[in-house]
């Protein structure tokens, strides 16, 4: 009984089933999503692609079917949630956080964070939402620290909330200000290109 396939075990679920049944089947379906599968005429959506033209049913299908085949996609440590706070949709953003809340500190392959984007990009609702679901701006190296982002794009609303979450806020501030200052204000910072 234990080498039972998944399609089995869905069919041996009758209601009077035993506790390990149901332990086996809830697992299966919601932590491994093991009964996941695209219908063989569907192509399974790229995530980047459905993030950019912001269509949250492909970003659920993509994603879900990503995950049951432990493959999120990445483009130079670019995640799906540093792609969906550059876009700013509240809503593609809360569910690709839900769907990938061990992502929440990733550094791309750059060293930014999805908060340092965020900043960037002067997205208050973004950053608020992120620094409230646990982002930690400290996370970040000194040279894409949000709070020094947000402080040389001259966002001061920004920069104080990050700053308020910011144990080593003035540490990041000694220790690269006016390196950074200067390279924001010059577009010197290279952002990763926009996902596929």
């Amino acid at each position: 009984d234990d080498d039972d396939d998944v399609d089995s075990i869905i069919s041996k679920i009758p209601p009077n089933a035993n506790s390990q049944k149901r332990i086996l089947y809830i697992q299966q379906k919601y932590k491994n999503l093991a009964f996941v599968k695209m219908p063989k005429t569907e192509k399974v959506p790229d995530v980047f692609d459905s993030i950019k033209r912001q269509s949250l049913v492909d970003v659920y299908n993509g994603l879900i079917y990503a995950k049951s085949k432990d493959s999120v996609p990445f483009v130079n440590g670019f995640t799906p949630l540093h792609a969906s706070v550059c876009i700013g949709n509240p809503v593609i953003l809360e569910f690709v956080l839900l769907q990938l809340p061990d992502y929440l500190n990733k550094l791309d392959d750059r060293g930014w964070s999805p908060l340092s984007y965020a900043a960037y990009y002067q997205q208050m609702p973004v950053v608020a939402f992120l620094l409230e679901s646990g982002a930690d701006p400290d996370s970040s190296p000194s040279n894409s620290h949000p709070w020094l982002i947000a402080k040389a794009r001259g966002n001061s609303e920004i920069e104080l909330l990050i700053k308020s979450f910011s144990k080593d806020a003035q540490k990041h501030q000694e220790e690269g200000n006016d390196q950074n200052d200067q390279k924001l204000q010059t577009n010197e910072f290279q952002l990763p290109e926009s996902p596929p």
